[in-house]
């Protein structure tokens, strides 16, 4: 047989008669076929799954009746399936879905197997609208290595409420586990590589030495089985059921993220008047990456702010995706199968907007407007159309402030962007003067005491807009921006100077506690500060909560945490030990790289001692992070008698430092992520901020 090709060039793929009748008996036991079945058989006979409609029905006295796709048109199909009197539908879920779009009396299906692609909730609903008890849906998860591995009964009565269809439950002679990249098995609820382990899988493929190898190996626990790496993945339940998530390369990498394009195609098929929709991470022409989403909708077009909008509800941002293509229908490949590489490429076309166009008018419109074509290479953009509408996302807006910057002769700091913006209101804020205090309103809120968020190792609070938008409502939310930033342009030389002057600041607000105080990385070193000096002066300090900070110590007790860092030593057991070499060396290289950064901080403090007095240029934001960085280096945090709360992405490396200077305890909660140890999770930005803020907002209202 051969492979559909939908992942790269058709494999062919040698199986043998025991394999098949193995497979027949199979699909015999499961569905209970016999001699009164008429079995469909619409698709290639060079497709794998026609085999088992086939012998299924040959084996077992029943009819097969052949109808040609290609020549007749999946428009004849529906009354041709009456005609015939098909008591066994064997389908694609794409071809299902047209067909139920037909209409028609299906009184003599009594199965409708669904295979060959993922199945998602909207069929199961296509199903339930459309049949009675007498029908069941059984959706399955057949390979062309392996033939039929799982199987998953639906009636018209089944509950079902989740977003994903279950491939099922265990069928004869096929045991599936779950690997990770070391082909080691995950537990259960756990997401990875489908294997399966059977005796009865192909030989190989034809011809393909070196691919045989990689997808097939010996069952480890011997009894002359072999264990197939599908490429797909999934999870198994407790109860022993597996969810089919799409393949591997579905989940795709987008700016070092990981993103789950069949999770996004859910939420964008639960939306109102969409009746399909598929998304793939595509290059551009300059060679950036972009999630398009491809829409088939029932009657007229959706606007592309208002499914933004409703996304925003469910996926993180960094899952939404920047351009909407509005198409008749997903392409098939003759298998039945959503041909990808039939996709059309998106267009330079301004997309669909609830926001009327409105040309630019005066000069700065017309050359920022420019600034946002070029960017986004589209053919037209009005004065109040939303960037990310246009498709733009964070790093093309640093993009356009550079393109802004050449164009008009005027500085455009990262605080000019908002979560959202246009040309106008970016146009609006470039005259806007540097503000007079540290002191940024976040959110306004009632009479309880405020929380005060102490900025980055960058200066700015902007940050804080997501964090502040997931807490729970009612509390008011204070940003502390760095000194540098203000009009006076204040430069602290070290954390303790530092906190002094913002506790300043803060007590022009709230004169006595309690206080409520947090900070991410650097910030968190500020925010302890703080507390230290509130406690020093008798104040009570309810909540300091530290986001993912590190506790200083040094280039040798950073170098002593991250060896000693449960976290990197869980990914190190996954490397073989052939490679353990190469990855100190890598470590060693970045502990070089951070020693050598440091002393360049300490050379920059020198060499800016004289130059206090310069303007404001882009030079500005680079002076404070070099600052921050050497007051950071400095700090060396002393005693403190309160309790502090550590939030952290899995297992912090030094929180024992942190455990040791509070002596009214430390709290620390983890909060999960999915990455290894190479990638830098940042808390406070997708997906990880709702979390964040449920953990938060527990401590705050407590």
């Amino acid at each position: 047989f051969y492979t559909s090709g939908t992942t790269g060039p058709p494999k062919g793929v040698v199986d043998q008669h025991r394999n098949v009748l193995h497979n027949i008996m199979r699909y015999t036991n499961s569905l209970g076929i016999g001699a009164e079945d008429r079995l469909s058989l619409i698709q290639s006979c060079g497709f794998s799954g026609t085999v088992s409609s086939l012998f299924s029905a040959l084996l077992n006295g029943a009819a097969i009746c052949p109808f040609d796709m290609q020549g007749r048109g999946i428009a004849r199909l529906g009354r041709w399936l009456e005609e015939k009197r098909i008591t066994v539908f064997h389908s694609t879920p794409a071809i299902f879905e047209q067909l139920m779009a037909q209409g028609g009396d299906f009184s003599s299906l009594r199965l409708i197997r669904l295979e060959g692609d993922r199945a998602a909730p909207r069929h199961i609903e296509l199903f339930r609208s459309r049949f009675g008890p007498r029908c069941w849906l059984v959706n399955g998860l057949g390979l062309t290595e392996a033939g039929l591995v799982r199987q998953h009964f639906v009636t018209p009565s089944t509950p079902f409420d989740g977003d994903i269809v279950p491939a099922g439950r265990p069928v004869e002679d096929m045991e599936v586990d779950i690997l990770d990249d070391a082909a080691r098995p995950l537990p259960a609820g756990e997401i990875g590589e489908i294997a399966v382990r059977s005796r009865f899988l192909a030989r190989g493929y034809w011809r393909r030495p070196d691919l045989t190898e990689a997808a097939f190996a010996p069952d480890p626990s011997g009894g002359g089985r072999r264990v197939y790496r599908t490429g797909d993945l999934g999870r198994l339940c407790a109860d022993g059921r597996l969810d089919y998530l799409g393949r591997k390369d579905g989940r795709a990498r987008l700016r070092g993220q990981w993103v789950d394009t069949a999770e996004i195609e859910s939420a964008l098929s639960s939306l109102d008047a969409v009746d399909q929709a598929l998304v793939l991470v595509r290059d551009d022409e300059r060679g950036a990456q972009h999630l398009v989403a491809y829409l088939v909708v029932d009657g007229g077009q959706l606007s592309i702010d208002g499914i933004r909008q409703r996304l925003a509800g469910r996926l993180p941002s960094r899952m939404i995706p920047s351009h909407y293509l509005f198409i008749e229908s997903l392409p098939l490949d003759r298998n039945g199968k959503v041909d990808r590489r039939r996709l059309p490429a998106p267009r330079r076309e301004r997309p669909p907007l609830d926001q009327g166009f409105v040309a630019p008018m005066s000069y700065e419109e017309t050359l920022v407007a420019a600034c946002f074509r070029e960017v986004l290479n589209i053919d037209r953009v009005g004065i109040h159309d939303d960037f990310l509408d246009l498709g733009g996302d964070s790093l093309s807006a640093m993009q356009l402030l550079s393109a802004i910057e050449e164009k008009l002769g005027v500085e455009c700091p990262d605080a000019l962007i908002s979560h959202t913006f246009s040309v106008t209101s970016l146009i609006g804020r470039l005259g806007q003067s540097d503000p007079e205090t540290a002191l940024v309103l976040i959110r306004a809120g009632d009479e309880r005491p405020p929380l005060f968020a102490i900025h980055g190792i960058s200066g700015y609070v902007l940050n804080y807009h997501r964090l502040a938008a997931c807490l729970n409502p009612g509390r008011t939310i204070y940003g502390l921006q760095s000194r540098a930033l203000t009009r006076r342009g204040q430069r602290d030389e070290d954390i303790e100077a530092m906190a002094a002057a913002y506790l300043a600041e803060i007590k022009t607000v709230q004169e006595t506690g309690p206080y409520f105080l947090c900070g991410n990385c650097f910030g968190g070193l500020v925010a302890f500060e703080i507390a230290q000096q509130l406690r020093r002066q008798g104040h009570d300090v309810a909540l300091v909560a530290l986001i993912d900070t590190a506790f200083p110590g040094g280039v040798l007790s950073d170098f002593i945490t991250r060896l000693v860092d449960p976290h990197h030593w869980r990914y190190l057991s996954r490397l073989p030990v052939k490679d353990w070499g190469a990855y100190f060396a890598r470590r060693l290289r970045n502990l070089a790289r951070w020693a050598a950064q440091s002393g360049k901080l300490w050379l920059n403090k020198a060499a800016r001692e004289g130059r206090r007095g310069e303007g404001r240029s882009g030079q500005r934001l680079r002076s404070v992070l070099d600052r921050n960085g050497l007051a950071q280096a400095n700090y060396r945090p002393r005693d403190y008698d309160g309790h502090i709360v550590l939030f952290c992405p899995g297992p912090l490396r030094n929180r024992r430092g942190w455990t040791r200077v509070a002596s009214g305890g430390t709290t620390v909660v983890e909060i999960p992520y999915d990455g290894s140890p190479q990638t830098v999770p940042h808390l406070i930005s997708d997906p990880y901020v709702a979390m964040l803020a449920a953990h938060l907002s527990d401590y705050l209202d407590a």
